[in-house]
């Protein structure tokens, strides 16, 4: 079982595959039967450690998030010992092998991310809420739409597309909008929301 062998115990998210194995992240060394795993491990169903998952924890210093695509690829959210982070996005393919198509991006002390349901990668930091585009490269006019003052700790898409977002800000755009707001999908306050 994987917690037996484990050491620095602090695991920080799982995404689950609809065969039942998950993918834990966080910051922990565990020895399956491939090998020893770092900052992130699938699981069968009976808690054992799928050895045919591979991550390369080379370089990296803490495990934040985790998000499994559609279509079984992951993005992580890590932290680097060395540039080009320290914080960067990174995704991964169903093995945990890096995904060579994707552009890697810093992010200024990242929190957490999700997925939208048009393949955009939504990152929470001490920036606010940012947005990348399904190759990783940084949209830059969703994240001018709707700058906070703040951090930015959870967000959610409902059905619709729309995105909300909570966290350590009092203004959205310039409008008041204390810990918590929506924004349409392309990043607009929406104003009809007023919490």
């Amino acid at each position: 079982v994987l917690f037996r062998s484990a050491t620095f115990t602090t695991f920080r998210d799982i995404a689950f595959l609809p065969d039942g194995q998950a993918v834990v992240g966080g910051n922990f060394s565990v020895t399956g039967p491939g090998g020893p795993n770092a900052f992130l491990a699938r699981l069968n169903i009976d808690g054992s450690v799928d050895p045919t998952f591979r991550f390369n924890p080379s370089g990296v210093s803490e495990f934040i998030a985790v998000e499994r695509q559609p279509d079984g690829r992951y993005v992580v959210l890590i932290r680097l010992s060395t540039p080009p982070g320290p914080w960067v996005i990174r995704r991964l393919l169903a093995d945990g092998s890096p995904d060579a198509s994707f552009t890697e991006t810093s992010v200024f002390i990242g929190n957490d991310l999700r997925l939208h349901p048009d393949g955009g990668i939504l990152v929470l930091g001490n920036n606010g809420l940012e947005r990348r585009n399904s190759d990783g490269s940084v949209d830059t006019a969703f994240n001018l739409r709707a700058p906070m003052n703040g951090q930015a700790h959870s967000a959610d898409v409902d059905p619709s597309g729309r995105i909300y977002v909570s966290g350590y800000f009092s203004t959205v755009a310039g409008i008041s909008r204390p810990g918590l707001a929506r924004l349409l999908s392309d990043g607009t306050l929406d104003s009809t929301f007023v919490p």
